[in-house]
């Protein structure tokens, strides 16, 4: 008897990351450092709790900076999803 076990696919996973988060203590400071070093204008979405400003993607990996409660930069480096 025994198991069988299903066909790999040879197709390759194209992201394996979807989504990361990199804490900030200083929202503003943060996407005016990150929009200076890559040329890019960030969007920016405040809340009571949090603020995030998004990595323009147009397809593949997205990225966001946040800000709030919970979200401190440490030596774990960024949230990867």
């Amino acid at each position: 008897m025994g198991i069988t076990m299903p066909k790999r696919s040879k197709e390759s996973i194209k992201n394996y990351v979807q989504w990361f988060e990199i804490p900030v203590l200083d929202i503003k400071r943060a996407v005016a450092f990150y929009n200076f070093i890559y040329q890019i204008d960030m969007e920016m979405v405040e809340t009571p709790k949090h603020s995030m400003a998004f990595f323009p993607v147009k397809n593949g990996i997205g990225g966001a900076l946040i800000q709030g409660y919970g979200c401190i930069p440490t030596e774990n480096g960024t949230l990867i999803y």
